[in-house]
């Protein structure tokens, strides 16, 4: 789930570099695989699993996992039920670097690369 610059993803056994290349269809060391592969690294690489962060820092501030979704990511109702897992991972893209990636993500199209990464993601 994409929320402005923040993305929340389930973190799957499916969910890594391997299982990337065999969602897209794509062999090992071609061309195809170093796009998947800078593609993975900037929507995945670096994300934070947000039980994890909440077990560790604000289980004193927060009275459960459900309030610390509500309260420290301002996300709605309807959200946090789809979103609460263990497993839940959040990367905020507001702190990347500008470079070949970002020009490659076509905001405008109806089947952008944003789309398409954002299916792999969310499982479908």
């Amino acid at each position: 789930m994409r929320i402005d610059k923040h993305i929340y993803f389930k973190n799957r056994l499916r969910i890594c570099k391997t299982g990337a290349y065999k969602y897209f269809g794509v062999r090992r060391n071609s061309y195809a695989s170093s796009i998947i592969e800078r593609l993975y690294d900037y929507y995945c690489r670096g994300s934070v699993n947000l039980y994890w962060q909440y077990l560790k820092y604000y289980r004193r501030e927060f009275n459960d996992f459900r309030d610390f979704l509500d309260k420290k990511h301002n996300l709605f109702p309807n959200e946090i039920t789809s979103l609460n897992s263990v497993l839940l991972k959040h990367k905020n893209l507001d702190f990347q670097p500008s470079g070949s990636i970002g020009n490659l993500i076509d905001r405008g199209e109806e089947n952008s690369v944003e789309d398409i990464f954002d299916s792999f993601l969310e499982g479908k």
